[in-house]
Order: C-alpha cells, then structure tokens, then sequence
C-alpha cells in the first residue's frame, strides 16, 4: 500500500513518472472512495484528503518525485522533492 496525504488546504499533484512506469496499480482510493483509473502519471491529492494505491513493483531501484502545488504542474518544476526507494528481494526456494 502506498499512501499519500494531502495537509494542505490546497490540490497537490504528485509526480513520479519513472516510479508510476516500474510499477503495476491494483487499485486507487481517492477520499476513501475507489476509482476505476489505474494507469497514473501524476495522481492529484484533494486538500485535506488521501490518495491510496495498492500496487506491485516490477522493478527496484530508486525514483524521485515532485509534490506540485501548483494548478498547472505540467509548466513549471520546482525539483526533486523526494525518493521513493523499492527494494528488490530475493526469493528462495
């Protein structure tokens, strides 16, 4: 599970398009509520509310974001805010 809390009293956009392409959505709640839309780019967050994606990882490695305030985050960057980090496990058998 992955979880995505909005503090703000303002729309966030959280953006990591190389995490959101090594990654398979199982299922995305927006405000407790599930949605049908499972291939995100860039998942918006209500203000005061939660964004859950249950997925699986198909690749480790490490993947920065940005969290996006502003009403057009398709123009404008600020950087990289964060990692998210995916560790690869081993299986034996």
């Amino acid at each position: 599970m992955f979880r995505i809390h909005n503090r703000d009293d303002y729309v966030h956009t959280f953006r990591a398009f190389e995490f959101f392409s090594k990654v398979a959505i199982i299922e995305t709640t927006v405000c407790g509520r599930a949605i049908e839309e499972t291939c995100l780019a860039t998942p918006r967050i209500p203000a005061l509310q939660t964004v859950e994606l249950r997925l699986v990882a198909v690749v480790g490695g490490f993947y920065e974001y940005e969290d996006n305030w502003m009403p057009l985050p398709f123009l404008f960057s600020s950087g990289t805010d964060g990692v998210i980090i995916i560790e690869e496990r081993k299986v034996r058998i």
